[in-house]
């Protein structure tokens, strides 16, 4: 006699640690695979002044290359930002050809203006080192003053009503 596939044995049913493994490995699934572009830099590279869990925050973005922050208000993505900053021009200045097309060692942030007083004021305290913006466009390495983005706008328009 034969069976009927409706009669056939359920299969057993799975065990909490089955279950555990197979949901760790649909999660391992859905994580897309990371081009590792940065630099590796040590612990001791980070600036003193930065928090445990900001060290590896920074430590971290910096060795991707590319990385977003999501941290709730008042865990220090500012300051993150601005040794993130830092040590990848740091890092980048180090592996440059001194014959290149651009000589200037420079990054950009993008942020809100009401963002803008918050960064120069935690680079100024923090890290002792001038932070430039389109407001305030001093190289204070140079020691030259540059023309803001808004000056360069002032000026066409002048030049365009003439």
């Amino acid at each position: 006699m034969k069976t009927s596939p409706k009669h056939q044995q359920a299969p057993a049913p799975l065990t909490l640690a089955e279950k555990e493994a197979a949901y760790e490995a649909f999660l391992k699934s859905k994580v897309p695979p990371t081009n590792e572009c940065g630099f590796q830099i040590q612990l001791e590279d980070v600036h003193p002044s930065l928090k445990p869990h900001q060290r590896d925050v920074v430590r971290w973005a910096v060795r991707l290359g590319r990385a977003a922050i999501f941290e709730a208000f008042g865990l220090g993505k500012t300051l993150q930002q601005l040794e993130i900053l830092r040590l990848i021009l740091k890092c980048n200045e180090a592996s440059r050809k001194q014959d290149e097309l651009f000589p200037f060692n420079r990054g950009l942030i993008v942020a809100p203006l009401g963002v803008r007083q918050e960064f120069i004021r935690d680079c100024e305290l923090s890290h002792g080192y001038w932070l430039d913006s389109v407001m305030y466009a001093q190289n204070a390495e140079a020691k030259v003053n540059q023309p803001t983005l808004f000056d360069l706008l002032e000026a066409e328009q002048e030049a365009v009503c003439e």
